[in-house]
């Protein structure tokens, strides 16, 4: 049986570090993947002004252009496919749950006044942790189920 100070380390404080640490990973690959993909992007109209058939730079800078475009599609399908925002978001949203539960059982406040506090808690906690892990488990098996258009 878990008593109360282990489980605030070993499973609430374990999860929050997780998704905190989750959430702000998700956050920096988001920022990076758009900072490159904007960047490609706003190269693209500058480098094309100096395209020339004249000049022998001319068809470098057309491959150029053209690797561009081709790294915006592939920074824009990595960003579909990983979801980075959306992990960020859903993420932290998780994390700030967790320690407003934590919160409160801490400071007794509201329901978590009386002598079965504890058990709110590990409900409350287990409640929001199960929420989470339900929603990316019918996530996951909603894109596995999906069928591929021919």
């Amino acid at each position: 049986m878990m008593n109360e100070q282990d489980y605030l380390q070993q499973r609430l404080d374990d999860q929050i570090d997780w998704y905190d640490e989750k959430s702000s990973w998700n956050q920096h690959m988001y920022k990076y993947l758009r900072m490159a993909e904007i960047s490609c992007a706003a190269i693209i109209p500058f480098l094309v002004g100096f395209i020339s058939d004249i000049n022998s730079a001319g068809i470098y800078l057309k491959i150029l252009v053209g690797a561009l475009g081709a790294a915006i599609a592939i920074l824009t399908g990595i960003q579909s496919l990983f979801r980075f925002q959306e992990h960020w978001v859903q993420y932290r949203s998780t994390a700030e749950a967790l320690k407003r539960e934590k919160i409160f059982f801490q400071t007794k406040v509201g329901a978590y006044g009386d002598d079965k506090a504890f058990v709110l808690l590990v409900q409350q906690v287990e409640s929001i942790l199960s929420a989470e892990q339900g929603g990316w488990v019918q996530y996951t098996s909603t894109k596995e189920s999906t069928p591929t258009q021919s």
